[in-house]
């Protein structure tokens, strides 16, 4: 498996998890994390 298809296995895991949930404020901290991702996923 590679990293990109982990990480958009994770994403939809999570905001799965988020939606069942329904927990609003995490949604910005799960922005938040990736859009580090990203950045850290450009720099390499």
């Amino acid at each position: 498996m590679s990293n990109k298809e982990r990480i958009l296995r994770l994403r939809r895991y999570i905001m799965g998890w988020v939606n069942y949930f329904k927990i609003a404020d995490i949604k910005s901290l799960l922005k938040e994390t990736d859009e580090r991702l990203n950045l850290n996923r450009t720099v390499k």
